[in-house]
């Protein structure tokens, strides 16, 4: 925030909390953090950073045809494919390709589970 914005945030919150009436009043600081994140906000500050959308890989193929039939979850698939190590990536990875594949999960005792 440069020196201009920062002039014309306080200002609005200054006149915001001039034009406020009655015993309770919010303070002027949490005015113009309310200011400032309002103003952050509409320019698209606060978005999900893009996630890089890469095919799945010939091992996913490979494991999802071996595996047919059985009940994993996203971890379980990961281990019996043979992929070590693991990152928290490859989870998300693995479980978007499982939807992507038309493959929906049911949530059994707090675990999602796909039906191979």
């Amino acid at each position: 925030m440069n020196f201009d914005q920062f002039n014309a945030y306080r200002d609005q919150a200054l006149l915001l909390h001039a034009s406020q009436e009655g015993p309770q009043q919010i303070g002027l600081d949490a005015i113009f953090t309310a200011v400032v994140a309002h103003a952050a906000s509409a320019r698209g500050k606060h978005q999900r950073a893009p996630v890089e959308r890469e095919p799945a890989p010939q091992w996913f193929l490979d494991a999802l045809e071996r595996l047919k039939g059985q009940r994993v979850t996203v971890s379980s698939f990961l281990l019996l494919s043979g992929l070590a190590p693991v990152t928290e990536a490859d989870r998300r990875n693995v479980g978007r390709w499982l939807r992507e594949a038309g493959i929906e999960p049911r949530k059994v005792g707090g675990e999602q589970l796909f039906q191979l």
